[in-house]
């Protein structure tokens, strides 16, 4: 695909890392010209995984890791003076971290993130964009996200509801166990702005070459988007 060459930032999924994510790229990359049209900038968390990864992720990349993710969740059972509650272990680490990496090593035309780290894509520009501010890239990529629970800034609740104002791009696994999720991460942003894609497997990208289309579409939008707002 013709045009500048875009730099995008990358947040693995949950219990894998920089290196899987990298695999799992290659039908976006593709699809955006290679190499010389964009430079996938792929981090991992600050935060070592507390337990083993999935069974798919030990089959194909194995046992041994490191494996990463951007917080745990962590249950609390209830006691006689308190309710029973969750949390999420890490999320302050993990975004200062991200907020460094950004100032670091940006700029950046956009941010990808694939399940945990599309949450953690979501809570990065929230906080940037509740500090009455853009956040300091042009779209945001979820791929089967869910919208976090914790983390999230009030003040952008609009009638119990987030409407975050940036591009986003979200695509969805029809068969994904977390859909449901991915649907209510979808309505946190904008209307007038997300572009919304459905492909009919799990919990994953776009399978090749079947959705090479839904590849050429995402990136053609994604170009656009971002060569527009940096003008």
């Amino acid at each position: 695909m013709a045009g500048r060459k875009l730099r995008i930032l990358c947040l693995h999924g949950w219990r894998t890392s920089n290196k899987v994510l990298q695999v799992q790229l290659v039908g976006l990359q593709r699809a955006l010209g290679g190499k010389d049209g964009v430079e996938f900038i792929s981090l991992n968390s600050p935060m070592l995984a507390s337990g083993p990864p999935h069974a798919e992720v030990e089959t194909f990349f194995g046992k041994q890791g490191p494996y990463y993710e951007w917080w745990d969740h962590v249950e609390h059972p209830a006691t006689d003076t308190t309710p029973k509650r969750s949390e999420y272990v890490g999320i302050e680490r993990s975004l200062s971290f991200l907020q460094g990496q950004v100032d670091v090593l940006g700029p950046f035309d956009a941010v990808l993130g694939f399940s945990q780290g599309a949450a953690m894509t979501t809570l990065l520009t929230a906080n940037y964009l509740a500090q009455g501010k853009s956040a300091p890239y042009q779209a945001v990529v979820l791929v089967c996200g869910l919208l976090p629970r914790d983390g999230m800034p009030k003040n952008l609740l609009v009638d119990n509801k987030y409407l975050l104002k940036i591009p986003s791009l979200h695509i969805l696994g029809e068969k994904d166990a977390i859909f449901k999720w991915g649907q209510h991460l979808v309505e946190a942003y904008e209307s007038s702005s997300r572009h919304i894609y459905i492909h009919p497997d799990g919990h994953k990208f776009p399978t090749l070459p079947q959705s090479t289309h839904m590849y050429n579409e995402i990136a053609s939008t994604l170009r656009s988007i971002c060569e527009e707002r940096r003008l």
